[in-house]
């Protein structure tokens, strides 16, 4: 028992792990040194790429200065594996912090280089990752010497992975010819760092689970989950719900100066805000998102705010933000997913919707958020929409209400992505379509990313349309072909109804259609997936490998042809 009492007790904390490893060169709040050849502002990274970064410096794969000097810190920090993966995490979640600046170089001609070498990977904003093809992290909030000395281990071969994104990224570097050159590049970037202090401080929320029409009486519930947001932003992500529970955010809200405030609450399904205490917006009861604003008089200082929210069931979305009241101020986030009365905040909306008069629908190819870059959006003028995979040939998303906001094809070069105006729900990211030994075979991987080349015979053949512009998708598995035909239910937003036809020189009988994977409830043909949407098809067949849950559907051939018809439903739906 002392043993265990003992080694127990020697085994660092998160923290203790990441001051030990990484406090020296990013700092104690992870927004990196203050001189040359100091580590990075970790704040700003997202986790994945940051995991990528770090594996390849541990394993070798990255060179140079830094990296040799921080494969020195972690030796001599004597930490065990589980306590370097544990400082790992404590950066991931540290809040966003301020980069250091040396403040350098001329932001003139710095942002010239800027828009000719790095806009289409980097992006207008240096949030990053606005090529999906050349996948690159942001910048805009990195240390401007940073910036400097990683172009120059580009220059220098010590980043190159063989990855499409690390070579483009030398070959950009190698245009920069001098040190002026790049130092200008780095100023021009620190032009994009606009970050400030939070507006909210001691952020907290709790979490309750339960269904309801409306706001329910907190008193009388009780917390499931709770915990503090350090970002200062409110995020409904936090509760790890699908549906049916409700939030209660309480914190302290800074006010710069006197004055008249506005708020703006939007919510799917209900939603309140109290500031000191006083109702400011009631944005109560089951609905869509509706957005709500209210004013009040605030003083300089703190003052207490709480907010309030519910889901019902069917989709959900939560967008919080303030402003002074005058006309050309722009509303300031304070929800980790913040939009103004359905648009981005600071981004000009522009609406795309299927002609309702003549009956046609809308299709729309470019960058669609949530899906892959070869997705084919379709609003229809039922008001119902989905987009269409044609990398895996697979439904992606749906949603109802308005259509796309494609506002950002209008900004700068039109790379960023267009969103949904609606809640959208996710159906499915794999190949759907597959030829199977027997009824309890494993389902072939058949998956592709837009990066890689394709490794199997599934190939997207175009879709042709009807007289009302409603699309069939065409594609072919070996020399099976497929037309994959989509239209809404009904006008009231019920879901969509997909019919799939095979056809071959021969009837076959092992080709299979996979309709969903991962958690699903049955009652008669009608089936739950992951409590998020429902699918009503008949003669499923429901499968269980391991955790995971398959339903799939036989097509059954005569005279060389086969279909079948499935229902997607928002939730609530029969």
């Amino acid at each position: 028992s002392l043993f265990l009492i003992s080694t127990a007790s020697a085994e660092k904390s998160a923290k203790e792990a990441y001051n030990l490893s990484c406090k020296a060169c990013h700092g104690e709040n992870g927004a990196g040194g203050i001189e040359f050849s100091q580590g990075p502002n970790l704040t700003i990274l997202k986790q994945k790429y940051a995991k990528e970064q770090f594996d390849a410096i541990r394993s070798g794969q990255r060179k140079g200065p830094g990296t040799v000097n921080m494969l020195r810190v972690l030796k001599e920090s004597k930490l065990s594996e589980k306590e370097i993966q544990a400082a790992f995490k404590y950066a991931m979640d540290l809040p966003r912090a301020g980069a250091n600046h040396m403040k350098f170089g001329d932001v003139k001609k710095g942002k010239v280089k800027y828009s000719t070498l790095c806009i289409h990977c980097h992006g207008i904003l240096g949030e990053g990752y606005s090529n999906p093809a050349l996948p690159a992290p942001r910048l805009a909030g990195q240390a401007d010497f940073y910036i400097v000395d990683m172009i120059k281990s580009f220059k220098a071969g010590h980043r190159d992975s063989n990855t499409a994104a690390s070579q483009q990224m030398k070959a950009m570097s190698n245009v920069l010819v001098t040190d002026d050159d790049i130092k200008n590049v780095s100023a021009y970037i620190r032009t994009l760092d606009t970050f400030k202090p939070a507006d909210l401080k001691n952020l907290t929320y709790e979490v309750f689970q339960g269904k309801w029409k409306k706001l329910p009486d907190f008193s009388k519930l009780k917390v499931v989950k709770s915990g503090s947001l350090a970002t200062g932003l409110m995020s409904i992500k936090v509760a790890e719900l699908s549906n049916n529970f409700a939030m209660r955010f309480t914190g302290q809200l800074q006010v710069p100066q006197d004055g008249t405030y506005i708020f703006q609450l939007a919510s799917d399904d209900g939603s309140k805000l109290f500031i000191n205490g006083k109702k400011v917006i009631d944005n109560d009861k089951l609905h869509p998102v509706v957005s709500k604003e209210g004013k009040i008089k605030l003083k300089k200082g703190l003052v207490s705010l709480t907010v309030t929210y519910f889901d019902g069931g069917g989709g959900k979305g939560f967008s919080f933000g303030w402003k002074l009241n005058k006309k050309k101020k722009k509303f300031a986030a304070l929800s980790d997913d913040f939009k103004i009365a359905g648009k981005k905040a600071g981004v000009k909306l522009i609406p795309l919707e299927a002609n309702k008069e003549l009956g046609e629908a809308l299709l729309f190819r470019n960058f669609i958020k949530g899906a892959s870059a070869r997705s084919i959006a379709v609003g229809y003028p039922e008001r119902t929409h989905i987009v269409f995979d044609a990398n895996n040939m697979n439904l992606a998303m749906m949603w109802t209400g308005k259509y796309l906001d494609a506002g950002a094809m209008w900004n700068n070069r039109g790379t960023s992505f267009m969103h949904a105006q609606g809640q959208a729900v996710a159906i499915d990211k794999q190949a759907q379509v597959a030829q199977l030994a027997t009824a309890e075979s494993q389902w072939p991987n058949l998956n592709r990313s837009v990066n890689q080349v394709r490794k199997s015979d599934l190939r997207f053949r175009g879709y042709s349309l009807d007289k009302k512009q409603y699309p069939t998708f065409m594609y072919s598995l070996k020399s099976i072909r497929f037309e994959d035909f989509f239209k809404p239910i009904d006008r009231n937003g019920s879901g969509m109804e997909r019919t799939i036809v095979a056809k071959f020189g021969q009837d076959l009988t092992d080709l299979w259609f996979r309709v969903a994977v991962n958690h699903i409830t049955q009652q008669g043909d009608i089936f739950t997936i992951d409590g998020k949407y429902k699918v009503k098809v008949n003669g499923g067949k429901l499968r269980q490998y391991g955790k995971i849950q398959e339903l799939v559907i036989p097509f059954k051939f005569s005279n060389n042809q086969a279909s079948i018809k499935i229902q997607y439903l928002f939730l609530g739906d029969k």
